[in-house]
């Protein structure tokens, strides 16, 4: 049996600043996500659907314990990127399929810890948990096609554009295209 995020909660980060670990949301968590999801909502919402669907403290605490549901059952692991002590953004691994050991890997950060290298060490981080503790052979990411940002950080990160899915997803009444990113374990061995 694979070892799952729940039975090792924190995960150390490796960036140019000061300590920061990816860790399970916790109920004292609400009241921080909600207003990360406030103050970022505008930029968030261009490209992920979840901020438009979140309007209040009550959705954030039924999120954080939909991602204590999955930690248990292994088929997911949404975790709080902390850092300075309190979470600033998340990063996490979803779609856990053990039968052919793949998993989708997202991520998003507040806007004052943009640009920074934090998202690209967290992302590195669950990596390493993903390919060396969950045995995954394989994580994907999912971008919209237009987000420049998210789709040079899964460059760097290692990631092999796959393809472009056209017209694959329907956010804010409008059909956009879909690119998928794939990374097997070999190649994130063999690069890193």
């Amino acid at each position: 049996m694979h070892q799952r995020i729940a039975e090792s909660p924190v995960l150390p980060i490796s960036w140019p600043g000061d300590d920061a670990v990816l860790r399970p949301w916790r109920a004292a968590d609400v009241a921080r996500f909600w207003a990360l999801t406030e103050s970022n909502r505008a930029r968030l919402s261009v490209w992920l659907g979840w901020p438009d669907s979140t309007h209040g403290e009550a959705d954030v605490a039924a999120f954080i314990a939909a991602t204590r549901t999955a930690l248990d059952s292994g088929e997911g692991c949404d975790l709080a990127l902390e850092t300075a002590g309190q979470p600033v953004g998340g990063v996490g691994l979803c779609e856990i399929d053990q039968t052919n050991n793949t998993a989708t890997m997202g991520y998003w950060i507040d806007r004052e810890w943009e640009g920074k290298g934090l998202v690209a060490g967290a992302c590195r981080a669950i990596l390493r948990h993903a390919f060396d503790d969950l045995a995954m052979a394989r994580v994907e990411l999912w971008n919209m096609a237009g987000n420049a940002r998210s789709r040079a950080l899964a460059q760097r990160l290692s990631f092999h554009e796959e393809g472009i899915l056209r017209a694959r997803v329907i956010h804010r009444g409008q059909r956009h295209d879909r690119v998928v990113y794939g990374l097997p374990r070999e190649a994130w061995r063999r690069e890193r």
